[in-house]
C-alpha cells in the first residue's frame, strides 16, 4: 500500500489508490509532456508557460533533455563526419561555446562530450601510429635515444600531469557551485562572466557545473590514479547499476521512508514517533530510525536497481538492438 501523503498540489489533486482512470490519464499526459522537445528551453529556463506537472517520479525530468542531447549529437556527427580533424574540432569547440553562452548548458555537455570522445581517439589512433613506426625504426635508435628527445619526454610528461591535475581541481571546483539566488564568495568572481542570455539565477551555476563536469571526466580519462577507485568491483556495479538507481530511488524512498522511519521508532521506544522536532531532542532513538530508514531503503533500492537492470534495462538493450538490426538490413 502506498504510505505517501501527497500534498493537495500534487498529482493535480488526486490522492492515491483512489480515481485509478484519473491517475492513468494523468500518467499519459505526463508521458507526453517529457516527451516535448520542440519547446524544451521553456522548462530548462524555469520559465514555466504551462502547469508545473509534479509527480511522485520527479526525477523524469532529465528524459527530453538526454533524447533532445542525442538527437543533437546524431545531426552533428551527421554534419562533421567528412570534415578534416581539425577543422571538425574548432567548429564542434564553436557549437560548445555558443550552446554554453545561450545558457543551453545540456547541449554544451553533449557536444564536450563529443570533443572529448574525437581527442581520446585520436589520442589512440596516434599511439598505434607510433608504434608502428617505433617497429620500422632501427633497433640501435630505439635503444639509445638521445638526450633531447629523452628530456622532451620528460617535459610532456610534467606537462601533461600538470594539465589533468588542474583540470580536475578547477572541475571539482565548478562542480561543488551551489545555490541560485546567493552565491558563497568563492564563486562570485564568476558573475563577470554572467551571460546577457542566462535569464533565470539557476542557469550560471548550472551552466559551471556543466564545465566542471567535462574538466573532471577529461582529467579522469588521462589519469590512472583517478581511474583506479572506479575500477574497483563495488564502484563498477554501482555504475551498472546507476541508471536503473536513478530511476527508482524517488519511489523507494517516499513509498517506504514514512512507514520504516516510523516501524524503527516504535521498536525500540514502544512510543508513536511524535514528528522530527520532538523525536530529535532523544538522540540515540532519533539516531537509530533515521540511520536504520536510510541503510534499509538503500538495500531496497539496489536491490530494485537490480532487478529493473535485469528485466528491463536489458530487455530493451536487445529489443532496440532487434529494430536496429530490421531497420538496416
Amino acid at each position: 500500500m502506498l504510505q505517501w501523503e501527497a500534498g493537495d498540489d500534487w498529482l493535480g489533486g488526486l490522492k492515491p489508490l483512489t480515481a485509478p482512470w484519473s491517475h492513468i490519464q494523468y500518467v499519459l499526459s505526463r508521458t507526453v509532456h517529457l516527451l516535448d522537445i520542440s519547446n524544451h528551453q521553456v522548462d530548462i529556463n524555469f520559465d514555466h508557460n504551462r502547469p508545473d506537472m509534479k509527480t511522485i517520479n520527479y526525477q523524469l525530468w532529465t528524459m527530453p533533455i538526454e533524447f533532445r542531447g542525442s538527437c543533437a549529437v546524431y545531426l552533428l556527427l551527421l554534419t562533421f563526419s567528412f570534415w578534416r580533424p581539425q577543422p571538425r574540432y574548432l567548429a564542434l569547440a564553436g557549437v560548445a561555446l555558443y550552446w554554453f553562452y545561450m545558457g543551453h548548458w545540456d547541449l554544451f555537455s553533449f557536444v564536450a562530450g563529443i570533443l572529448l570522445a574525437e581527442r581520446h581517439a585520436a589520442s589512440e589512433s596516434e599511439q598505434d601510429g607510433e608504434i608502428a613506426l617505433s617497429y620500422s625504426s632501427p633497433p640501435l635508435e630505439i635503444q639509445k635515444p638521445d638526450a633531447k628527445s629523452w628530456n622532451r619526454l620528460i617535459e610532456s610528461v610534467y606537462l601533461q600531469q600538470l594539465r589533468t591535475s588542474a583540470s580536475f581541481i578547477l572541475g571539482m571546483y565548478f562542480l561543488c557551485m551551489c545555490g541560485a539566488d546567493r552565491l558563497a564568495w568563492e564563486y562570485r568572481w564568476l558573475v563577470v562572466t554572467r551571460s546577457p542570455e542566462w535569464d533565470n539565477a539557476e542557469m550560471m551555476p548550472r551552466c559551471w557545473r556543466s564545465v566542471g563536469a567535462v574538466l573532471t571526466i577529461y582529467a579522469i580519462s588521462k589519469s590512472a590514479l583517478l581511474q583506479r577507485p572506479l575500477n574497483s568491483r563495488p564502484l563498477r556495479y554501482l555504475g551498472k547499476i546507476s541508471f536503473p538507481l536513478y530511476l527508482v530511488h524517488p519511489t523507494v524512498y517516499l513509498v517506504l521512508k514514512k512507514p520504516v522511519r516510523d516501524f524503527l521508532w516504535w521498536a525500540f521506544t514502544r512510543t508513536p514517533y511524535p514528528g522530527t522536532i520532538e523525536a530529535s531532542k532523544y538522540a540515540l532513538p532519533f539516531f537509530i530510525a533515521w540511520m536504520g530508514t536510510m541503510l534499509l531503503l538503500g538495500i531496497v533500492m539496489v536491490m530494485a536497481s537490480e532487478l529493473w537492470n535485469r528485466f528491463v534495462d536489458m530487455k530493451c538493450i536487445g529489443l532496440a538492438r532487434r529494430f536496429d538490426k530490421w531497420v538496416s538490413c
